[in-house]
């Protein structure tokens, strides 16, 4: 099962490891890579036609600078936009890159009405809202990538401390892509609870590195942010929709009410299929654990100035 189209907006860094991914998994009939630089996204489009061969893969590429070949569109990847540098948290990038998503989602609301949209701008939780708004459609049908890439991390951390296979971890990482960030404690190992495994100041230090860790890459890079861990993430969620998975994922979505949060798009765990967000799951969480959550949504509200 391949989808019939998927554009991606935005041939940095992230969008090209996801155009990547789509290609050599094979995953649409059509690659839509779009770019203000039209050059450098053909240049891209050229070299990711080369790999297919390795791959039998079929996905044709197409590189374009106009939205209006989004058209038709099955699914639309937002990866457009300012990156952090160093010293600049996510929330510096909210003037910039709302001004650049408010456009796309002006296009993608008449160009691809019937699309479902994954936004990658950071900051995501915020992005992933104005796009919701900007385009009027269905709260199923608009995500974002956040906690998916904070629940990953936090499995690779943990590693450090704990030498067992990652795929023995069920990281759970909820709410605010940032620093309000919780990782809960619904996180396991083998089915049973962290802390029967790491002393409190081991949490609490693995807990702060998950925190900083997009800032940590940051300071390394010098220019530009993390790519490979936040495409995968993003191809993850569109494995998801295309194959109709209805699997577990962790997304920012918009709650209407999911645990007691109203208004706000937040990351929780989804049932994600070919309809998009199928269902949020309100897991149960401790009264300690809400009360964080909701403290991410007034730090939300706060920040929402468009």
């Amino acid at each position: 099962m391949v989808a019939g189209k998927i554009s991606i907006i935005g041939a940095g860094e992230v969008g090209r490891n996801i155009a990547f991914l789509v290609v050599i998994k094979n995953l649409a009939e059509e690659l839509v890579l779009v770019d203000i630089q039209k050059d450098l996204a053909k240049g891209l489009s050229l070299d990711l036609e080369d790999s297919r061969f390795f791959f039998s893969s079929n996905t044709k590429v197409l590189a374009v600078d106009n939205l209006k070949y989004t058209k038709s569109s099955n699914i639309v990847v937002v990866s457009a936009g300012r990156p952090r540098i160093p010293g600049m948290s996510r929330e510096d990038l909210i003037k910039f890159n709302s001004e650049v998503v408010r456009d796309i989602a002006r296009d993608l609301k008449k160009y691809a009405p019937n699309s479902i949209i994954i936004v990658v701008t950071n900051p995501v939780d915020l992005m992933t809202y104005l796009v919701l708004k900007t385009t009027g459609f269905s709260h199923k049908k608009v995500m974002g990538m956040g906690v998916s890439l904070d629940s990953a991390r936090l499995a690779n951390i943990i590693t450090k401390k704990l030498p067992v296979n990652i795929s023995n971890f069920n990281p759970l990482v909820l709410g605010a892509h940032g620093k309000n960030m919780l990782i809960s404690e619904l996180s396991s190992l083998y089915g049973f609870k962290l802390s029967n495994f790491l002393s409190k100041k081991e949490l609490k230090e693995i807990k702060k590195t998950t925190i900083n860790r997009g800032a940590e890459i940051v300071s390394f890079l010098k220019k530009g942010s993390a790519r490979f861990a936040p495409a995968v993430a993003v191809f993850k969620l569109l494995e998801a929709i295309v194959l109709d998975k209805k699997e577990l994922s962790l997304c920012s979505a918009y709650l209407k009410g999911e645990f007691s949060l109203r208004d706000v798009c937040l990351g929780v765990p989804v049932i994600l299929g070919k309809e998009g967000i199928e269902k949020i799951l309100e897991i149960p969480l401790s009264k300690e654990e809400i009360t964080f959550l909701r403290k991410a949504q007034r730090e939300f509200k706060k920040k929402k100035f468009f």
